[in-house]
């Protein structure tokens, strides 16, 4: 589903699990809540942005490049606790179809 990811997912920071239903990624942001975060969507192109500097508080960067045939980016979901940044990314749902024979 994520197809190039510009800040590396092997970053102790970050985590990603691949469900039926979505991609849910975990990103360490300490120090940092809804207001001192910006997420974008351009494109196929996801960004994770700290706003602004805080004394003590590192700044936050994360890039992921979506295949945006498989992912429903209209409905992607965050929320901020306890420094760590939830974002659930749904997938298209797979449709079935029967097909009548002639």
């Amino acid at each position: 589903m994520i197809s190039t990811c510009l800040s590396g997912l092997c970053n102790y920071n970050e985590s990603l699990k691949n469900n039926e239903d979505s991609l849910d990624l975990v990103l360490c942001v300490p120090g940092h809540n809804k207001s001192t975060l910006s997420i974008t969507m351009e494109d196929s192109l996801l960004s994770i942005t700290s706003n602004g500097k805080k004394e003590n508080i590192s700044s936050v960067s994360y890039k992921y490049r979506l295949n945006t045939d498989r992912i429903n980016s209209k409905n992607i979901t965050a929320k901020c606790e306890d420094g760590l940044l939830y974002i659930s990314i749904p997938k298209k749902s797979k449709k079935n179809y029967n097909i009548t024979i002639n």
